[in-house]
């Protein structure tokens, strides 16, 4: 063997000594491995802490006595190691699938519900919720939960039946064909207009509508069958009908002559709280039905003539007034027997054909002055001398549906006395005697040979 191949040899094979050296080196670094934490001996770029945040604003009591249900929540998060790269937040249940919302913001605001009256509060609702955010740092690392747990309250809403016009100590009489209307206010709503969101109502059957005290009333509501959702053909219905907030109005749903009914409204607000109370003459009331429509009743009045109510009468209210006289006729439209107020009025004076309206004229005299919301003339009425006789004064009246084919036409007829006033005296006589002397003739012929 050559000097070169022997030193090769060598080099590439280890002599015993150098074996036992590099055995013991391996040992140690064995050793070492066991002793040395696992996150020791990780990848120092793959250590990550995970984010922190704190609620700093929103429900600010735990306390029965409860927070506004409007509650606008604000937190704070850190990450020691990194930035926050967004939030999550879930209110009450947290294990439904879309209970958490991802945003990048640090506060939110939120409506909830509260639908439970408290009695210790009248007239407001209150629900228990809870409220969770969490963070998440740029390495998706997620924080500790916070929570807050709290009891929102609300004012309850309330309604009020516009129309027909109802009264709790008289029940009322409607025809067929009439709308009931409602109207209602929500102290606390966050819209402009404080309008509840929704409404519920109910039409029941009652027994006797002038005997049921208001309580067996209310009662029949709350438990009687709802002829609304009797017509719908609903398998329940001992329920409200419940109808979006920007509906305010209802027909009535089949009924017949003589029936006896009961109607109520109730106020949802945005938090679900139902208005608890039913007042009759509020939101509640009795009627009867009557087969038909109404038209309404005309009263007429004049300081010097005294007045006059179109019905039950002869169709013409026929006055005597001096000439030179300022006549200020007033008048009220009363719709109220069926449950309706009163609407515009129209009138003319001396017009030549009443049924043409057409004929209009800017002060009422030979033609129609035009509908308006107006309880009397709108200028005094003079006759002078030279206008003497029989003038008419023509007025048409509605109810608040402004409807032509129910509206009412009355003649109020004017006789001007042409009295000029030249003689020093006026002696007017409207005594009348039958029973006790003097006799009327006797009394004429006194007044005939002494004064006249």
């Amino acid at each position: 063997m050559t000097p070169s191949r022997q030193k090769a040899l060598s080099l590439g094979t280890p002599s015993g000594p150098v074996l036992l050296v590099v055995a013991f080196l391996l040992s140690l670094l064995q050793i070492h491995c066991l002793f040395t934490p696992e996150d020791k001996r990780s990848d120092p770029e793959d250590s990550n802490s995970p984010p922190t945040v704190e609620i700093t604003g929103g429900a600010a009591t735990k306390e029965p006595i409860g927070v506004d249900y409007r509650v606008q929540f604000r937190w704070n998060g850190t990450d020691t190691d990194g930035t926050v790269a967004g939030y999550e937040y879930a209110t009450d249940d947290t294990s439904r699938t879309d209970a958490w919302q991802y945003t990048t913001e640090s506060q939110v605001g939120l409506v909830f519900s509260a639908t439970m009256p408290d009695r210790d509060q009248p007239g407001t609702a209150t629900d228990w919720h809870s409220f969770h955010v969490r963070a998440f740092d740029d390495d998706g690392a997620v924080s500790t939960t916070r929570s807050q747990r709290f009891n929102a309250r609300t004012v309850a809403p309330s309604s009020r039946i516009t129309t027909p016009s109802v009264t709790s100590d008289r029940f009322q009489r409607l025809f067929e064909n009439e709308v009931i209307e409602w109207a209602g206010t929500d102290l606390d709503a966050t819209n402009e207009s404080r309008a509840p969101t929704e409404w519920e109502y109910r039409l029941v059957r009652i027994d006797n509508i002038v005997l049921d005290p208001p309580e067996e009333i209310a009662d029949s509501i709350r438990v009687g069958s709802n002829l609304y959702l009797e017509m719908e053909g609903e398998a329940d219905t001992r329920a409200w009908k419940k109808v979006s907030g920007g509906i305010r109005s209802v027909g009535l749903p089949g009924v017949e002559e003589g029936d006896q009914l009961a109607f109520a409204v109730r106020a949802i607000d945005e938090a679900g709280a139902t208005e608890p109370d039913l007042e009759e003459g509020r939101n509640l009331f009795r009627f009867i039905v009557r087969i038909g429509d109404g038209v309404p009743v005309l009263m007429v009045s004049e300081r010097n003539v005294g007045q006059f109510a179109f019905v039950g009468r002869p169709p013409t209210w026929e006055v005597s007034v001096p000439s030179e006289t300022a006549l200020n006729f007033e008048w009220i439209v009363d719709a109220s027997q069926y449950g309706r107020g009163p609407g515009p009025v129209n009138y003319a004076i001396d017009i030549p054909d009443p049924e043409d309206e057409t004929l209009e004229d800017p002060r009422g005299i030979g033609g129609w002055i035009g509908w308006s919301d107006r309880t009397g003339v709108d200028f005094p009425v003079v006759f002078d001398a030279s206008e003497a006789g029989r003038h008419q004064l023509w007025i048409k009246a509605r109810d608040d549906r402004d409807r032509p084919d129910r509206e009412v036409i009355e003649l109020v007829e004017i006789t001007v006395v042409p009295f000029t006033f030249e003689r020093p005296v006026l002696v007017i006589d409207d005594s009348k005697f039958s029973r006790v002397p003097p006799t009327d003739a006797e009394h004429d012929e006194f007044l005939a040979t002494t004064l006249l």
